[in-house]
């Protein structure tokens, strides 16, 4: 935690304005002398000047004071779990308003508010659909206020994809595009930057670092094309001839990089992906065989609390991940995730399959 800085943020805000000390003193309605102090540190504004003050600037009293409440990564882990687990077990609102007295109180720990952005985008879904709006737009106003000040590039970048997903959910998706857009531009050189930075660690007799880096983003790679997949197959449930050859491909990159054992959320996806296809060109059958495995097998990783990991072939993930906390726990609490598997199977698509003898033992396996 920072030392109190108010003197120094008086003086830098009101240069940042262009402002006179005048200015601030009738804006307030004290004497030009009082500011003076205050800037110099002879004395301190009164208690009920500083969210005046805090508002004229448009930032938070913590950020006028200077005052940084910063949480280790292993703290927001543990204020992450907790409240995953608290969706679980406690009435929605109640669990809300104690995530808003987070937000307040740790108002200036980016690390921290992009992990309730992150926990917030995974369970906003059980709010009344009229509070589900208001969420999401308290997830914007955090994603912005991480990108204006937070001065850790990555952080800024993984906020506003944070920003776009949530853009899109709520109906906006020019400002998705208008976010997004840049980063795939063909002429952004931060697109060649990883073939470089691999090379850069070879070249520097860094064999095992570009080992660990190479093999991340090819991993990286492989869920990517597996998620754009799942979306391309659902984008084209009308057109079964490139709907199934979808399922195929993806189907042969799974068995070949076995991603059932290496990110079983990513296999899940396409295995429910699977079922919505069968079920749109009535193949019963094939729909329930995909739709018992989502189950089955999403049942089977969430009570194993099952984490990102390597294998024999990709034998430098383990370290990484290890470094990133934050992704390696399941987001959500398990019976939030079953609750979820429940949900997905009311989809309108399986009207014609609920009342065959293999979707009531699906049905029985969850335990509905």
């Amino acid at each position: 935690m920072n030392n109190i800085k108010l003197a120094q943020n008086l003086v830098s805000l009101r240069r940042k304005r262009g402002i006179t000390q005048e200015v601030i003193a009738d804006f307030l309605g004290v004497t030009k002398a009082s500011v003076s102090k205050w800037e110099t540190g002879l004395s301190l504004p009164d208690i009920l000047q500083l969210p005046k003050l805090a508002s004229y600037y448009d930032i938070s009293i913590d950020e006028l004071m200077g005052y940084e409440a910063q949480l280790s990564e292993e703290e927001i882990k543990k204020y992450y779990e907790m409240f995953s687990k608290d969706f679980a077990t406690k009435n929605f609102d109640e669990v809300i308003e104690e995530i808003r007295n987070f937000i307040r109180q740790y108002y200036s720990c980016c690390p921290a508010l992009l992990q309730i952005v992150i926990l917030l985008l995974n369970h906003y879904m059980l709010a009344e659909v009229s509070v589900q709006a208001e969420l999401l737009e308290e997830m914007v106003q955090l994603c912005e206020h991480i990108q204006r000040k937070s001065l850790d590039v990555n952080l800024c970048i993984n906020a506003t994809v944070l920003q776009s997903m949530i853009e899109v959910s709520r109906g906006k998706p020019e400002i998705a595009i208008e976010k997004l857009e840049p980063y795939y531009n063909e002429h952004n050189l931060k697109n060649n930057s990883e073939e470089i930075l691999v090379q850069a660690y070879q070249m520097n007799g860094q064999m095992e670092k570009a080992l660990e880096w190479n093999q991340f983003i090819i991993f990286g790679h492989l869920l990517s094309l597996i998620e754009n997949s799942v979306i391309y197959l659902i984008s084209n449930l009308d057109n079964k001839e490139v709907a199934l050859e979808t399922i195929q491909r993806v189907q042969k990159i799974i068995e070949v990089y076995q991603v059932d054992n290496l990110h079983p959320n990513s296999y899940l996806k396409f295995q429910y992906a699977q079922a919505l296809f069968y079920a749109t060109y009535g193949m019963e059958k094939e729909a329930s065989v995909a739709l018992k495995t989502y189950v089955e097998d999403g049942i089977f990783f969430v009570k194993n609390a099952l984490y990102l990991h390597g294998d024999y072939y990709f034998n430098k993930l383990d370290g990484y991940f290890q470094k990133i906390e934050a992704i390696t726990v399941i987001p959500r609490d398990k019976e939030t995730i079953l609750q979820s598997i429940i949900k997905d199977l009311e989809n309108p698509l399986f009207t014609n399959i609920v009342n065959t003898p293999e979707f009531e033992e699906i049905k029985k396996n969850i335990g509905v």
